[in-house]
């Protein structure tokens, strides 16, 4: 019997085992005689339903399109549809969706939609100007200087969209606001070494050698393994004609690389991430 049609035969298997209420199980009532209770129910199981299906497919979407038609004002049900817009590749659909979860989220008075983006804006779309507007009116919504974006600090990511910008003064000046305001919370901050990393980029690219090595050099205290510093820092001294320190770094970062010891996301590619070819080119 074929590979693809026994695995046809499996797939079929497992929805059946999985096979979820039916729809004539779901009560035919206008949505004006239903509780709160009972709409946040319906709209729960609609949702529920579209995970049994592809996330591309027609049947997924319509029952994420039934789910939000129930529950309109549920923002979690739109910033996660429009996840799998974006996984499509649709990506001005992805964005109508999650600009609109934004939208009645900012009215309910809460800004979760608005860092989702902030942080999309920053890592999928590039678009650093509009990562910069959303995280700017994150810190004015929430009176906080420090605010956490999708696992971030969003002022990390603001610092690093000042980055790409090549607004290096502020870019630094951001970062050193996230490095305070973790002070506060009793945190260390040499722990937080991607911080230091992007300092230590945007000093350099400011021409700022003194700086930009000392947060290297922090990077790289709390790990040494970490390539990206280790390249970075190599070119900083040939920049400075160090040229047989800056070839001995080199050397070891294409060591590590070949280890697959590097900034390394499942989701993002991490600005200023380091490759073979650029080693290369460097010895």
């Amino acid at each position: 019997m074929p590979i693809r049609f026994l695995t046809f035969i499996l797939f079929i298997t497992l929805i059946a085992c999985n096979k979820p209420a039916e729809i004539s199980e779901v009560p035919e009532r206008d949505f004006a005689e239903m509780s709160q209770a009972e709409i946040d129910s319906l709209g729960d199981w609609y949702n529920n339903v579209s995970n049994y299906f592809l996330q591309v497919s027609e049947n997924h979407r319509r029952y994420k399109d039934s789910a939000l038609i129930v529950a309109p004002d549920n923002i979690e049900y739109r910033q996660v549809y429009s996840y799998f817009y974006k996984k499509a590749g649709e990506h001005l659909k992805a964005m109508k969706i999650l600009n609109e979860a934004v939208r009645r989220d900012s009215l309910n008075g809460s800004v979760e939609a608005m860092k989702y983006r902030a942080w999309s804006l920053l890592y999928y779309y590039r678009d650093y100007k509009g990562a910069i507007r959303d995280i700017n009116n994150i810190e004015k919504l929430t009176g906080f200087r420090y605010n956490t974006c999708w696992g971030e600090p969003c002022g990390f990511q603001k610092g690093q969209a000042y980055y790409q910008l090549e607004d290096y003064e502020k870019a630094t000046e951001t970062l050193l606001i996230v490095n305070e305001e973790e002070a506060k919370l009793g945190f260390d901050t040499k722990d937080n070494f991607y911080i230091h990393f992007y300092l230590a980029r945007a000093y350099h690219k400011n021409g700022d050698f003194e700086k930009a090595m000392k947060h290297y050099n922090i990077v790289l205290n709390f790990d040494d393994e970490f390539s990206e510093a280790i390249f970075y820092k190599g070119l900083l001294l040939k920049e400075k004609g160090q040229k047989a320190a800056a070839k001995l770094l080199f050397e070891k970062a294409r060591q590590l690389l070949k280890e697959d010891k590097k900034m390394d996301e499942p989701y993002i590619e991490r600005f200023d991430e380091l490759f073979e070819w650029m080693v290369e080119r460097e010895l």
